[in-house]
């Protein structure tokens, strides 16, 4: 039976690894509070995959930095504890990243915004290939890390699509 938990736990965790669940890096890509946010993010978001960790969720303005994003609906695999988070915008390389710090948390989630019209956010993960977390020291180091990451043809690769539905 041991044996049995063991790779139910496993291949929970590299299905986990594969198909885009965040993990959380001690150092924001941006800069919190410094940089405005875009006003065509705020709204309510419905995630296209109907396995997806989380299912819909509210982006509001919090201040001109800065947004409070509520999940509204959890998937089976959602693992935070909270459904309250904070999220704020950087660029690099000419691409938009949307970053979030939930409220019990010091760790930051990373996504890349690969599309985004007004009724549709097409995000993926964002993904360290290069050194991977352990080259990840400092707020700089990141940049670096994800900067060296784009141009890779995996980078991207596992895409999820949100809808506006308010």
């Amino acid at each position: 039976m041991r044996l049995k938990t063991r790779t139910i736990l496993l291949v929970t965790g590299m299905t986990n690894l594969f198909w885009g669940c965040p993990i959380g890096l001690d150092h924001p890509l941006g800069e919190p509070d410094k940089e405005a946010i875009l006003p065509d993010l705020i709204g309510v978001w419905e995630n296209a995959n109907a396995e997806a960790v989380v299912k819909v969720v509210s982006i509001l303005q919090k201040d001109a930095f800065s947004y409070d994003v509520l999940v509204r609906e959890r998937g089976l695999d959602y693992v935070l504890e909270t459904d309250t988070l904070t999220g704020w915008v950087t660029d690099l390389n000419g691409m938009t990243f949307f970053y979030l710090r939930p409220s019990n948390e010091q760790q930051y989630y990373h996504y890349a915004i690969l599309e985004r019209s007004a009724d549709q956010l097409v995000v993926c993960d964002m993904a360290l290939l290069e050194g991977g977390t352990d080259a990840v020291t400092d707020r700089e180091s990141l940049r670096k890390e994800v900067a060296s990451s784009i141009g890779k043809p995996e980078f991207g690769s596992e895409k999820e699509t949100w809808v506006r539905i308010d």
